[in-house]
């Protein structure tokens, strides 16, 4: 399972999670479509005047992309997000992120590093198994990226020493995006 820190039902999540004594919980690393974990002045390229994230990962990667969100943003983001993980207690085995965000250059390597400076060396990584289906184009042209952008940060996680399940289904399965 994983935990959106930040989530509304994040305690309830830990709560049940703990009763479950063979569950593996991950960190949901959320950086888009929520309240952030850092005070929102100390990460201003991140959030909008309302002090939320972006509120979808396409509108995160054009962002990030255009160079309009700061890699120090992004690292204080992530930092505050592990830091509520150990807050609330629960000891966290892998990470993920919400919309693949994790995947994007830049994006992979902060993530890595703040797992590695947690001990902990699994990850997601979004290599899609299932069929392809008649994708519209928007869902093909999105699934082509993702597909290279999973291939790529699954290079970068093996030379890193880091692990990840060789296939993963979810996108092609999923509703429109």
């Amino acid at each position: 399972a994983s935990l959106c820190v930040m989530g509304p039902a994040a305690e309830e999540a830990v709560a049940m999670a703990t009763t479950l004594l063979n569950l593996s919980v991950g960190l949901h690393v959320t950086l888009v479509d929520e309240q952030p974990a850092s005070p929102p002045t100390d990460i201003p390229t991140l959030v909008d005047a309302t002090g939320r994230l972006p509120q979808s990962g396409i509108e995160f990667a054009r962002r990030w992309v255009m160079g309009k969100i700061a890699a120090a943003d992004v690292e204080r983001e992530v930092s505050a997000q592990w830091s509520r993980a150990v807050q609330l207690g629960v000891p966290i085995t892998h990470f993920d992120s919400h919309d693949h965000i994790h995947v994007l250059p830049g994006i992979l390597e902060i993530c890595l590093d703040a797992a590695t400076a947690h001990k902990v060396s699994s990850l997601r990584v979004p290599l899609e198994t299932a069929p392809v289906g008649a994708p519209s184009l928007r869902r093909g042209l999105f699934g082509i990226a993702l597909s290279a952008l999973s291939q790529r940060a699954a290079r970068v996680a093996r030379a890193r020493g880091f692990t990840f399940p060789a296939g993963f289904s979810g996108f092609r399965g999923a509703g429109a995006i």
